[in-house]
């Protein structure tokens, strides 16, 4: 699709609008990434509830601050979505390897750099869903 043309794009099972170079499939990807993630915290064994409470409302602050982000800034918003789906991956396997966990955490505490006076919340988000996988770990 090109630049200023109007149509359409099929983005995981949803049809999206397009206009004027805006691409809405970007927030839905981020959306839907958001809400693999929260589906797999629930169902994660690795985690007792109060934690994954904790996490989930994180994450719920994740996806308010990520839409504000994606305003300004599109492809850094779906690089911290998608930091924080691998890093929850590796933090509710079965068999965690420690390795690819401080990786992946390594990789989203990274993705805010910088925007701690634009986006103080989704920085104070990120920085504890970090600490809370990179915990779960030990």
């Amino acid at each position: 699709m090109q630049e200023g043309n109007q149509g359409c794009l099929r983005g995981g099972g949803k049809w999206v609008w397009m206009w004027g170079g805006q691409v809405e499939a970007l927030r839905v990807m981020i959306d839907e990434t958001i809400r693999k993630i929260e589906n797999r915290v629930q169902r994660s064994v690795n985690m007792d509830l109060e934690r994954k409470r904790e996490l989930l409302e994180l994450i719920a602050t994740l996806r308010q601050e990520t839409v504000e982000l994606s305003k300004q800034d599109q492809e850094q918003a779906e690089s911290i979505a998608s930091f924080v789906d691998l890093s929850t991956h590796e933090a509710t396997r079965s068999r965690q390897q420690p390795a690819l966990l401080k990786n992946a955490v390594d990789g989203l505490s990274s993705t805010v750099e910088g925007f701690e006076k634009e986006h103080p919340r989704l920085v104070e988000a990120v920085n504890r869903i970090s600490y809370m996988l990179a915990n779960m770990g030990i």
